[in-house]
C-alpha cells in the first residue's frame, strides 16, 4: 500500500504548476476521495462532462497541452485523469506485479557469465556433436565460421534452428572427503546456428564464441535462457545445506572474489539461484604429539548461486577474505548478497 500511494503521490506533484491557475483544486480532497474510496466520485465525473459541454479542455486536450497552456486546464480534469490512472491500477494495468516488475530488479550475473557459468553433471550425453568444419584442416573454430552437425531433418531440425555447444572435461570431479566420483565439468563453448540441412546432417554458423570450439563437441537445444532475478523483498527461509567447493570454472589451486566454482549442492538438496553459502576454511591443525584434526571454523569468502542442476551448482565468489580451494566446505547463509 505504501508503494501505490507513494506512487499516486508523485504523480499529482508532477502536475505542472500551471495547474493551480486560476481554478481552485483541493489535492487533498481528491486523493483522500481515491485512497478511502478506491477512487474519484461520480460528480467529478459530472464535474468533467459539465466542462466538456461548456466547451472547456477535453480530457485529450488535456493530454495534449504543453506545460505554459495548463493554465487554462481546471480542476475537474484533473480530477478526470487522476480517476483515470487510479481505474488503470485497479483494473489490472498496474497491479502488484507491475512493482515487482523482474525488470526492476537485479540479475544475479551478467548475462554472459550466467551463459558460460558452466555446470558439473553426474554424466553428459548431448543431443549430438560436431563432426567437422568448413575449412576442414582447422583444429579450432571461433565466430561466423562453419562447422557440420551430426543432425539433421530427420531428427526435426529446421533452418534458423540455434543450439549450445558444450565440452566435457577429461578430468572427472571426486568428492574431496570420500573421494567418490561426483561426475564430470561440463564447459559451454558457443552458440551455433542452422545455415543448411539435409537428412542426417547440417551446416551451422558459429553464432557466438566464447571459447575455442573442437570436432567432438556437444550441441544442446538453445533455450534462450536469461540470468535469474533477484527479489530483495523475498522471505530468506531457512536451510540447512552444507557441502564441499568441489570445482572452478577455471581449473586453479587458488580461487577469490569474481570467479565461478562448483558445489556439491544442488536442487535436489534444496538450493536455489540467488543462495549464500559461506566458504568455510578447511586446513587442519597439527597438534603436539603429531596428529592432525580440523580446526576452528574461519569464513574465508561467500559466494552467492546463479545456476541450479540436480548435484551441483553454479556460484559467484563476490566477498573473498582469504584464497579458496576445492576441498573447501560450504554453509548456506540466510542472507543476500549483490
Amino acid at each position: 500500500m505504501k508503494m501505490k500511494t507513494a506512487f499516486f503521490i508523485v504523480f499529482l506533484f508532477a502536475l505542472p504548476a500551471g495547474f493551480a491557475g486560476a481554478h481552485s483544486f483541493s489535492l487533498a480532497a481528491h486523493f483522500a476521495k481515491a485512497v478511502t474510496a478506491g477512487g474519484f466520485t461520480d460528480g467529478d465525473e459530472k464535474d468533467q462532462g459539465a466542462q466538456e459541454k461548456s466547451g472547456g479542455p477535453t480530457l485529450e486536450d488535456l493530454r495534449n497541452l504543453a506545460p505554459a497552456t495548463n493554465e487554462n486546464v481546471d480542476g475537474a480534469d484533473r480530477a478526470a485523469v487522476g480517476k483515470e490512472i487510479m481505474e488503470g491500477y485497479q483494473s489490472g494495468e498496474m497491479t502488484d506485479d507491475y512493482f515487482a516488475d523482474g525488470d526492476r530488479q537485479n540479475t544475479l550475473a551478467y548475462q554472459r557469465m550466467f551463459e558460460t557459468a558452466g555446470f558439473v553433471a553426474s554424466t553428459f550425453e548431448g543431443h549430438g556433436q560436431i563432426v567437422d568444419a568448413v575449412n576442414s584442416s582447422q583444429m579450432f573454430f571461433g565466430p561466423l565460421e562453419g562447422v557440420y552437425i551430426d543432425k539433421g531433418k530427420k531428427s526435426g531440425l529446421r533452418l534458423g534452428d540455434r543450439f549450445w555447444v558444450m565440452h566435457a572435461e577429461d578430468t572427472q570431479v571426486n568428492h574431496p572427503e570420500t573421494g567418490d566420483r561426483i561426475g564430470v565439468k561440463v564447459l559451454v563453448d558457443g552458440i551455433i546456428e542452422i545455415v543448411e540441412i539435409v537428412d542426417n546432417t547440417s551446416k551451422a554458423r558459429i553464432f557466438r564464441s566464447f571459447n575455442s570450439i573442437k570436432r567432438g563437441y556437444k550441441i544442446m537445444p538453445y533455450d534462450g535462457r536469461k540470468a535469474p532475478y533477484a527479489d530483495p523483498d523475498k522471505r530468506i527461509a531457512p536451510k540447512d545445506i552444507d557441502g564441499y567447493l568441489i570445482s572452478g570454472r577455471h581449473e586453479s589451486k587458488a580461487y577469490g572474489q569474481g570467479d565461478i566454482v562448483y558445489l556439491n549442492v544442488g536442487e535436489s538438496a534444496g538450493v536455489e539461484p540467488g543462495d549464500v553459502f559461506e566458504i568455510i576454511d578447511s586446513e587442519m591443525v597439527r597438534l603436539a604429539d603429531g596428529s592432525f584434526e580440523p580446526g576452528l571454523p574461519k569464513i574465508k569468502g561467500k559466494a552467492k548461486v546463479i545456476a541450479t542442476r540436480d548435484i551441483s551448482s553454479a556460484a559467484l565468489i563476490v566477498i573473498s577474505e582469504n584464497v579458496m580451494k576445492i576441498g573447501d566446505k560450504v554453509r548456506f547463509a540466510p542472507e543476500r548478497l549483490p
